[in-house]
């Protein structure tokens, strides 16, 4: 029944695992151990190539499917999400048992609630054996990889991820690591230019000054006019 394994799978992590969110569900550890050993806890994938991960979640109309239907993660990515196959499969063995179908061997399995593991039925695992007063546990993929959890469009904000919270975003600089100074525009009134009104202080002194200097020419001027034309007489 078993094909083959993915290289990098860790066994005794697995069990690890298995261990702790049995305990967090109030289920037997050693029970949940021993049911993931009769199904893929040492070798991941089987059925030839259609059951896959520590509970080998069979996608030919089984657990498997059930698994991507509720969660959005493929199985045969086991490598990746098995964490969240473990917490997804102790939830439904809460609710359903080890294998409430029987021991199910060949074409008189019937599985009546989507699957079960007919290894834990095989290995002489009762349905409910470990499993009397457990509870569920919400999912938690944050050690599930960000690219594997698949987005759900929001109509209104576009894709998220899934247990993920989306970056927040930041109005971008129109200069990189530069800081654009101040610019000061000098105008006069209605952009008419400076006038000696609207100078400063030195400035209107000096525009005076000027000012008085070419009246004194002026009347120099004039004076000798009225002198040229008296002595002409």
């Amino acid at each position: 029944m078993v094909t083959t394994i993915a290289p990098g799978w860790n066994p005794p992590q697995v069990a690890n695992y298995i261990t702790q969110q049995a305990n967090a569900r109030g289920i037997d550890p050693s029970t949940a151990v021993a049911a993931a050993r009769s199904e893929g806890l040492n070798i991941p994938v089987g059925d030839s190539g259609q059951s896959f991960g520590p509970f080998q979640l069979y996608m030919g109309g089984g657990l498997g499917n059930s698994f991507l239907n509720a969660t959005g993660l493929n199985p045969r990515d086991y490598i990746n999400n098995w964490q969240a196959q473990v917490q997804w499969f102790l939830n439904w063995a809460v609710q359903n048992g080890w294998n409430p179908g029987g021991v199910g061997l060949g074409s008189s399995y019937v599985g009546g609630t989507g699957g079960g593991l007919h290894g834990a039925s095989a290995a002489g695992i009762s349905n409910w054996q470990g499993l009397t007063g457990a509870h569920t546990e919400p999912l938690d993929f944050t050690q599930v990889p960000s690219n594997v959890i698949p987005p759900i469009t929001n109509p209104i904000t576009g894709p998220t991820d899934i247990g993920i919270s989306p970056p927040t975003t930041t109005q971008p600089s129109t200069d990189i690591g530069i800081q654009t100074p101040a610019q000061t525009t000098v105008t006069g009134t209605a952009g008419v230019k400076p006038t000696g009104f609207n100078l400063g202080l030195a400035d209107s002194i000096a525009h005076i000054g000027l000012q008085f200097l070419l009246i004194l020419v002026a009347i120099a001027l004039l004076l000798g006019g009225i002198y040229l034309l008296g002595s002409h007489k």
